[in-house]
């Protein structure tokens, strides 16, 4: 279903305190990067389909930021290529981010976000797709969701024994889990190339 478009305000704009683009084809990636006392680590994988693919990813050592575009299939009944617009979307994404760091601005997803699609809509770019951002900055790591994506955040905590002399283990502790933004089942918000404006983004 290619659906509507994000009607309400850009998606949680979340802050946890304590590269290149990739296209579709890279089949993983591990990268590192530090901000203050947290590092971030990413991994990044995916099966490609037949054709070019609709989805997209980045993910930057050097912003400590990732991307995630995923792209609506149901734009090929049209003979349309999505891919080209989650591509598109990330390209400018990264672009900005980098832009923002060069020139040491605080990190600003939603203003990233809304300026990356804007940029995506002039270049005429037909598709739609949900997105996923993070960044880690010093030690504070802000994450926008806009759609279906999801964001999980775990710690490790230790469970000691229920007996003496037993063994300490080690749990992941769920700190944060994001909630999907549906229109109705299966028509998460997206980003459209048939928005009529920005407004859903500011």
């Amino acid at each position: 279903q290619l659906g509507s478009h994000a009607t309400a305000a850009m998606a949680a704009c979340r802050t946890i305190t304590g590269g290149a683009v990739s296209s579709t084809f890279r089949r993983g990636r591990h990268f590192a990067a530090k901000g203050g006392r947290l590092q971030l680590t990413l991994g990044a994988g995916c099966i490609p389909k037949a054709g070019s693919g609709e989805d997209a990813f980045f993910a930057s050592l050097s912003l400590s930021a990732f991307g995630l575009a995923d792209g609506v299939g149901g734009w090929v009944d049209r003979g349309v290529d999505a891919g080209k617009f989650s591509r598109a979307l990330l390209r400018h994404v990264h672009e900005r981010m980098r832009n923002r760091s060069a020139a040491l601005q605080r990190v600003d997803l939603p203003g990233v976000a809304s300026e990356a699609f804007q940029a995506v809509r002039q270049e005429s770019f037909e598709g739609s797709c949900t997105l996923l951002l993070g960044q880690l900055q010093q030690d504070a790591m802000s994450l926008l969701n806009l759609g279906d994506c999801g964001i999980l955040v775990l710690r490790p905590m230790e469970q000691l024994p229920r007996f003496h002399g037993g063994t300490v283990t080690t749990q992941m502790r769920n700190l944060y889990r994001s909630s999907s933004m549906l229109h109705r089942r299966n028509l998460p918000w997206q980003l459209s190339s048939e928005d009529k404006d920005l407004s859903s983004l500011s």
